[in-house]
């Protein structure tokens, strides 16, 4: 067996030594693996690879080392993260500010103002927070992309800027309460 495919085992359950070491955020076993070929974007029985496995984890460091493995690995073709739809709530009145907002059509029911909308990654302003579905504003222009970006403070957040750190993630007692 080559030290390669050694670094690769999956065990009884379907883990690798790479997927244990990144959920514990062991940076020298993660590195060590790395160098001896353990496959980055290898995806465990879950379906997430070691790098997700360490960014739910809270383990920035271990993340960020399989980010740059997966990375270089794929040099030519960069890996897909996996784009997931993202929208911010805010009070219909906070967006009502841009200059450029529609006056409703006579026929169309204005919400509130205090009214909750979301802001899609698209930049375009629904109803509910599914993306496409009861729109209220298409955006489109760059003075919306700079009212958002400038005076909303909207941005879609990478996966680090989401990462609760490893040691302020309370484990869970089973005979806690979930409510």
């Amino acid at each position: 067996m080559t030290e390669s495919a050694t670094a690769s085992a999956r065990g009884e359950e379907g883990w690798t030594d790479l997927d244990r070491a990144a959920g514990r955020g062991d940076v020298a076993v993660v590195r060590s693996l790395l160098d001896a070929g353990a496959e980055a974007r290898a995806t465990g029985p879950d379906g997430r690879t070691a790098y997700q496995i360490a960014v739910a984890a809270g383990h920035r460091d271990v993340a960020e080392l399989l980010r740059a493995a997966e990375d270089a690995a794929l040099a030519d073709d960069p890996p897909d993260r996996g784009w997931r739809p993202y929208c911010r709530a805010y009070r219909l009145c906070e967006l009502e500010g841009f200059p450029g907002w529609p006056e409703p059509a006579d026929n169309q029911p204005r919400p509130e103002p205090d009214s909750v909308v979301y802001l899609q990654d698209d930049l375009t302003v629904t109803e509910g927070a599914w993306p496409g579905e009861a729109v209220l504003f298409g955006g489109g222009s760059a003075e919306w992309e700079s009212y958002c970006r400038e005076t909303l403070g909207f941005a879609v957040p990478d996966d680090f800027d989401l990462l609760v750190p490893a040691d302020e993630i309370r484990p869970t007692d089973p005979g806690d309460d979930p409510r």
